[in-house]
């Protein structure tokens, strides 16, 4: 009985722990000149043609958006949300990212 009661504290341990650390994370723009979305995450790119992308299980961590404008051969615009070109989430997020030609803002929403 012992054995499984331990084997049960450790399972739910493990489950708790990977649900705080798994988040998800909506990227939308509703900028027309936008190609495709996304954003860096632990050094790997997320994202998609388009102008929402969808990510489940993602890490918690310092998350970089950007954008590609005007074609999926345009070029590549960071997004910046007051001045800093990074974020941190820890939690279910929803980015949106307005590009006005020149610069890319993001807002978030939790």
């Amino acid at each position: 009985m012992r054995r499984y009661s331990s084997i049960f504290i450790a399972l739910f341990f493990m489950f708790f722990s990977l649900a705080s650390y798994a988040i998800q994370v909506d990227v939308q723009s509703t900028s027309k000149d936008v190609a495709a979305l996304g954003f860096t995450v632990d050094g790997k790119n997320h994202g998609s043609m388009g102008k929402k992308y969808h990510a489940t299980g993602m890490p918690v961590g310092v998350y970089s958006f950007g954008i590609r404008a005007n074609s999926i051969f345009g070029k590549d615009v960071a997004c910046s949300l007051n001045g800093q070109g990074s974020v941190t989430l820890q939690r279910d997020t929803t980015a949106v990212l307005d590009y006005d030609g020149n610069q890319c803002i993001m807002h978030l929403y939790n």
